[in-house]
């Protein structure tokens, strides 16, 4: 079966294709790296965030499970009680990690006109 691409003058024939994909290479790599680095940069400042108040941490992951996002029980993540009773008193990198997934696609889908949260945080 032909693809339907194959032959218009838009796209780009294999050799052309591969040498655009070749010179991309470093940029792209670049790009993931540095998102991967801001992604752990991200988790170990809410680590920190989360340590001072952990009250609008708790209250999105609320938000999360009420709009059907997060599912405690399947990802085994904490209710606010259980997170005041760790001798830290704050989420864990792994945990904060699913809310950061969570908020993301929620803000996606808020992107594309579907509106989650009819509220802001903390109100």
């Amino acid at each position: 079966m032909r693809s339907p691409l194959v032959g218009r003058p838009d796209v780009l024939g294999d050799k052309d294709r591969n040498q655009l994909l070749n010179a991309l290479t470093d940029d792209v790599c670049t790009s993931v790296l540095n998102d991967n680095y801001r992604q752990s940069l991200c988790l170990s400042l809410d680590s920190e965030r989360s340590l001072e108040d952990i009250g609008p941490f708790m209250d999105l992951a609320d938000q999360l499970e009420n709009v059907g996002l997060l599912d405690r029980t399947l990802h085994a993540f904490p209710s606010r009680k259980d997170v005041l009773a760790r001798a830290g008193k704050r989420l864990t990198r792994p945990e904060l990690a699913l809310l950061t997934a969570y908020s993301k696609l929620a803000e996606a889908d808020s992107a594309r006109g579907r509106k989650l949260f009819t509220r802001g945080m903390g109100q």
